[in-house]
């Protein structure tokens, strides 16, 4: 059998390169098809890359977000609810036991309060986060003093870290460095300037953090504490977010659907489908050029078979089946697709590349084609596809000659 397919590729081959100019121009659809489907893909590859990218610069994706549901949605209305969890630094630190101890695990709360520098009448606004850790801890860059430590939580000092922007509204005739050791007035709590850092952008609100111990129950009531669980991969991503919740019902036996266990994973599912759909429509849009191409493989065939008609009753006269002549069409269509199919994919990748520089000049983002396996099985696929059902009725139509009539035929 395999000799025979071999036999069947080498005369496909042969008959393709005596008629080569002729085969180009009635395979020329497949090429513009295949080459079409090539870019497409390969630049919704390349925009699915960017989209994930620009995902993971925001949110983890390795991440669980834990929060408080405050309303649901009822016929697309936005309802809140009547009574709402209150989750406290003892929940984080119970849910923290729970789980593997190679999980980073962040428990804070945002406050926007007004604070004053100790007996000045100047009272200003800011975002105070009550942190169990700086979250961001590693990016911070002091420019005075230190950061918050562990060891501030387990105590509940009284101690804040504020960042340049709350600096210079503090103390805007003076250098922000001289206001490190100051007493910060803050609610009832009067709190030590132990680190000033520098703003990540130029223009960012005034702020400051401070051990999420000094906090009671009152304030996680009136605001929203939330955890944030990073796992070390995307694959601990679904179990670790079973084990919170699992160890959170502890507390919340029967109002746990009250908790929101978020992962960025579902914004990547969104993105994947939002692709997905897309390209279908555009594979749909670009498979009319693909028929065109394969129905030009069909008059390739036909046009063998009329030429050869004598040679088909010669074979078949000296004990060819039909069989033989099936697989012989058979294989000169497939690799009449492949051919097509390979241009065509040479043609898609040299269009890709030249298409990116545009698409930066006039947008200007990190943006490129990527050649995936996936393009390269479905170019593949599509070859074969053409081959087998464009290639059966010129084959089927071969075999059936009658051998004497054939032989007849001038």
């Amino acid at each position: 059998m395999l000799k025979t397919l071999l036999v069947s590729v080498r005369q496909a081959i042969e008959n393709i390169r005596t008629n080569f100019f002729h085969t180009f121009l009635s395979i020329l659809g497949i090429v513009i098809g295949v080459g079409a489907l090539v870019t497409i893909l390969s630049l919704i590859d390349g925009l699915e890359q960017y989209a994930y990218d620009q995902i993971s610069s925001t949110t983890s994706l390795e991440a669980v977000m834990v929060s408080a549901k405050t309303g649901d949605r009822v016929n697309g209305v936005y309802v809140r609810n009547d009574s709402v969890l209150t989750l406290t630094y003892e929940h984080f630190l119970h849910a923290k036991e729970k789980i593997d101890q190679k999980t980073e695990a962040y428990a804070y709360v945002d406050l926007n309060r007004v604070v004053a520098i100790s007996g000045d009448t100047l009272e200003v606004g800011a975002y105070i986060m009550a942190a169990a850790v700086p979250i961001s801890a590693n990016t911070m860059e002091v420019i005075s003093g230190r950061i918050l430590e562990v060891a501030d939580v387990q105590q509940a000092s009284p101690v804040v870290i504020i960042n340049q922007s709350l600096a210079r509204l503090l103390r805007p005739e003076q250098e922000g460095t001289q206001l490190v050791g100051q007493s910060l007035a803050m609610d009832s709590f009067q709190l030590k300037i132990v680190g000033i850092i520098k703003n990540r952008e130029a223009n960012d609100p005034p702020r400051a953090a401070i051990p999420i111990t000094l906090l009671d129950v009152s304030y996680f009531e009136q605001n929203q504490l939330q955890l944030l669980f990073q796992a070390a991969n995307v694959e601990q991503v679904n179990p670790l977010r079973d084990t919170l919740r699992t160890a959170l019902s502890t507390y919340f036996p029967d109002r746990i659907d009250g908790l929101n266990f978020a992962i960025s994973e579902s914004r990547v599912s969104q993105v994947e489908q939002g692709f997905m759909l897309f390209r279908l429509i555009m594979g749909m849009i670009v498979g009319i050029s693909v028929l065109v191409g394969g129905i030009g493989v069909m008059n390739v065939l036909l046009i063998s078979v009329t030429e050869r008609t004598r040679e088909i009753g010669l074979r078949k006269a000296m004990g060819a089946k039909r069989r033989d002549i099936i697989l012989q069409f058979l294989a000169e269509s497939v690799t009449v697709s492949i051919l097509g199919s390979a241009m065509g994919l040479i043609l898609g990748v040299v269009v890709s590349l030249l298409a990116v520089p545009i698409v930066k000049m006039i947008v200007d983002v990190p943006f490129s084609a990527a050649f995936t396996l996936g393009t390269m099985l479905i170019v593949a696929l599509v070859a074969v596809l053409i081959g087998i059902v464009f290639g059966t009725y010129p084959a089927l139509r071969a075999a059936r000659l009658d051998p004497v009539e054939a032989i007849r035929k001038e």
